[in-house]
């Protein structure tokens, strides 16, 4: 319920506007003083103050311009003093409506409602555009533009990226210097997925044949099915239990193979919404961290799912 604060020395006008407020739904406090009033607002809110002016110690000029200093609270004068001067004082002291008395208990009350309801804040309001049915061209204008935008980024970053994985993947290291492997396991890749193999070892794929898929799936997750059937020669067509019998070594148990498709769903995305991440955020650094969390919550997860898993089954 809204609450007013009444400042007046008559006690008599005091009774009779609080009981009609009262009975109208407005709740009034009354305050016989302006040093009264003074205590009164630094230990509640109101919503209005109706305020008297000729009163003793603090005359409600002075009340006034003291709210005014901390408070843009609603103040209504309430006074005998009827006078243009009288009145341009209250105005230029911040007032937002004068009464003189006699007055109406209907009309004060009439007032004060105006100046509650001005002080209400304003609901917040929404325009929608009218709704238009999208015509042909727009729909197709709009298709056209996100494939245009895919066909640059698999042509380009996605492509690029193949081609480095490849280069990794078909490359190693010999006694002979930078020459082309038949073995992936000697390869570049091969030996970067080694050195990440440990890694992997508490979620169960500590293998670098895994390591390996996880690192092509950066380029597209779809990668990592195709590495995977690449490493040990299998196909998709196969029969399950060929496949089953492939992976059984990097995936000694189905809680193991569970624990990678955790992983490789919560980890890092393909690069090319990476560069949709540099490019939102506009920030490096950001991106770098969004991608330590991805890792992070990736590895925890599937640790998890991993050591429950072994716990139950």
């Amino acid at each position: 319920m809204e609450k007013v604060l009444l400042v007046e020395d008559e006690k008599r006008i005091r009774d009779i506007v609080r009981d009609y407020f009262t009975a109208h739904g407005l709740g009034c406090d009354l305050a016989r003083d302006g040093a009264e009033a003074l205590d009164l607002l630094r230990d509640h809110d109101y919503d209005a103050i109706l305020l008297d002016v000729l009163m003793p110690e603090l005359d409600g000029f002075q009340v006034c311009a003291a709210v005014r200093q901390n408070s843009p609270v609603p103040i209504l004068f309430l006074t005998a003093l009827g006078g243009e001067e009288d009145m341009l004082r209250g105005y230029a002291l911040g007032c937002d409506d004068y009464v003189t008395k006699p007055f109406s208990l209907a009309v004060l009350r009439a007032r004060v409602n105006n100046l509650l309801r001005r002080s209400r804040p304003a609901a917040p309001v929404l325009e929608l555009p009218p709704y238009r049915l999208p015509t042909v061209r727009n729909c197709l204008t709009h298709v056209w533009e996100r494939v245009r935008g895919f066909l640059v980024k698999a042509g380009t970053l996605i492509l690029a990226m193949s081609v480095v994985l490849w280069f990794l993947q078909s490359f190693g290291v010999t006694s002979h210097g930078l020459m082309m492997v038949e073995d992936t396991g000697h390869s570049i890749l091969g030996t970067i997925g080694s050195l990440l193999a440990p890694v992997f070892g508490p979620l169960g794929f500590g293998t670098w044949q895994a390591a390996v898929a996880i690192l092509t799936g950066l380029v597209a997750k779809e990668a990592v099915v195709s590495t995977l059937c690449l490493l040990y020669g299998v196909s998709t067509l196969d029969a399950g239990a060929t496949v089953a019998t492939a992976l059984s070594g990097t995936f000694h148990t189905p809680v193991a193979a569970y624990a990678f498709l955790v992983f490789i769903l919560l980890y890092v995305p393909c690069v090319a919404a990476v560069s949709t991440m540099v490019r939102e955020m506009g920030s490096l650094k950001w991106t770098a961290r969004s991608i330590v969390w991805q890792l992070a919550a990736a590895w925890l997860v599937s640790f998890v799912v991993f050591q429950v898993g072994m716990l139950l089954f």
